[in-house]
């Protein structure tokens, strides 16, 4: 990427404090997300159940989830939380929660066979952003964050966490002001995607057999950091679909195959803080996203149409 060109970013951003009560057991809610909340992070396995991650009015971590019959009530994962978290699932019952702690310091809670376990931390690096995460299968975690500059800048960098270990820091380049978005489509794929200082959408692609890609520009408009999720359909396994939000608030998304991005395309609605997104089965995903009032709405798309934005409880 050219060094004139430098990035920015910010997606599903989060932070949990260090020993609250986020180690405790989840405490059930009797409604929705206390409100306002934050932006929100999104995760779902193919044709299993979907997660939607925010920041209660509470300061604390909530998630609901979707199994295809609707919406559970919010539960409260604990934490005291400043921003919105990233998350993602290996499928197989599980779904990964990582923040950005008040320590500046990685954090997570893992969903194992049904239970949370306690809130983890990682003693190495700061971070300066929310952790984007991919999952290319059970076991394996891919986490991207903007790490600690001098100023209101930094470089993107990558650790990958596979079943409980993490590897090192990779450093991926870039100057950066907020947190990235990530997916991946298969094994030894990954995708990594930014707002520039430009406002413009950015990304590099991985394949484990031949490393990264440089930084490949996709234009637009930005005024938050994208949300990438991979969508494979069987003819294009390489396809990733980047949600963003325009300078009008609205939600517009550029479908990418193999690097190559295709046009922008409007979805309205009206977002604050920058959109979440989700796969749901086959050529199939799902949009999340705070509105101005502070409650969350979804859009899904299925069998090759959009509903509408809907509500969540």
């Amino acid at each position: 990427m050219p060094k004139s060109r430098s990035i920015v970013t910010g997606l599903a951003l989060a932070a949990a404090a260090v020993g609250s009560t986020a180690a405790g057991a989840p405490a059930a809610t009797t409604a929705g997300f206390p409100l306002p909340v934050s932006a929100p992070g999104a995760a779902a396995a193919l044709n299993g159940p979907s997660y939607v991650f925010a920041r209660g009015g509470d300061g604390a971590l909530y998630y609901e989830k979707n199994t295809g019959s609707g919406w559970s009530s919010a539960t409260s994962l604990g934490g005291s939380l400043v921003h919105t978290p990233g998350a993602a699932t290996g499928g197989n019952g599980t779904a990964e929660v990582f923040v950005r702690g008040l320590d500046n310091k990685l954090h997570w809670r893992l969903l194992v066979n049904g239970t949370w376990k306690p809130w983890a931390s990682d003693p190495v690096g700061i971070l300066a952003s929310k952790p984007g995460v991919a999952s290319w299968g059970r076991g394996r975690d891919d986490v991207f964050v903007r790490g600690a500059g001098s100023s209101s800048v930094g470089a993107l960098y990558h650790r990958a966490f596979v079943n409980g270990a993490w590897g090192p820091w990779e450093g991926l380049g870039g100057q950066m002001l907020n947190g990235p978005g990530a997916s991946s489509w298969g094994p030894g794929q990954l995708s990594v995607f930014v707002q520039g200082v430009d406002h413009q959408l950015w990304g590099r692609f991985y394949n484990a057999a031949t490393g990264w890609t440089g930084w490949i520009g996709y234009g637009g408009e930005l005024t938050h950091g994208p949300a990438a999720v991979s969508v494979p359909n069987g003819r294009q396994p390489g396809q990733v679909v980047v949600i963003v939000q325009g300078v009008n608030g609205a939600v517009y998304q550029k479908t990418i195959v193999n690097g190559r991005g295709g046009g922008w395309i409007p979805l309205g609605g009206a977002l604050e803080g920058g959109p979440g997104a989700s796969s749901t089965g086959i050529g199939n995903y799902r949009i999340v996203g705070e509105s101005p009032n502070g409650h969350l709405y979804e859009r899904v798309y299925r069998n090759g149409a959009w509903g509408p934005w809907t509500l969540l409880p």
